[in-house]
């Protein structure tokens, strides 16, 4: 993890896949349609839902329609939620240089820069949501889905984006 970038990769993988969940209440999609959509492989994105369903940001349910959707609606989640339900509690301490010893009773040299700087960045973090964050984004599971679904009769590739060949 670059401490000047705190948010993992995986963390920007969950704001793509969560933009394409509807909202609670909503059309169930299978993971795999998701990571089609998204282009993120879908074992690895099978585990980033495990983990914001053990967070409780979104529900998984099994069987014939079963699939992933948001478990509050989308102006409810934080992009601070997603980094804590993906990256744990500690994403946001790490020392600007890297150091494991760095606190702010024993600060590097950067300490107090970093401090002034990450704090209104965590501040705005906790009011960036879900809805703000996927309406910069162009693809959504549901549109995948239908296209897909309807791309049987003989085209060769779909139109969402995501590259999958029916």
């Amino acid at each position: 993890m670059n401490p000047l970038l705190p948010l993992s990769q995986s963390t920007g993988y969950a704001i793509q896949a969560l933009s394409c969940l509807e909202e609670p209440g909503g059309q169930p999609y299978l993971v795999q349609v998701v990571a089609e959509c998204t282009g993120i492989s879908p074992s690895y994105l099978s585990k980033v839902m495990q983990r914001l369903a053990q967070k409780g940001l979104i529900v998984a349910k099994r069987g014939k329609n079963g699939g992933v959707v948001l478990a509050r609606p989308a102006r409810e989640i934080t992009l601070y939620d997603l980094a804590e339900a993906v990256d744990g509690a500690t994403w946001k301490d790490h020392c600007v240089m890297g150091l494991k010893d760095c606190s702010d009773e024993r600060p590097c040299e950067l300490h107090e820069l970093w401090k002034a700087t990450r704090d209104p960045l965590l501040a705005r973090m906790r009011t960036l949501t879900l809805a703000e964050l996927a309406a910069n984004h162009a693809f959504s599971a549901k549109t995948c889905r239908s296209l897909h679904q309807g791309n049987k009769a003989g085209t060769t590739t779909s139109t969402c984006g995501c590259g999958s060949k029916d």
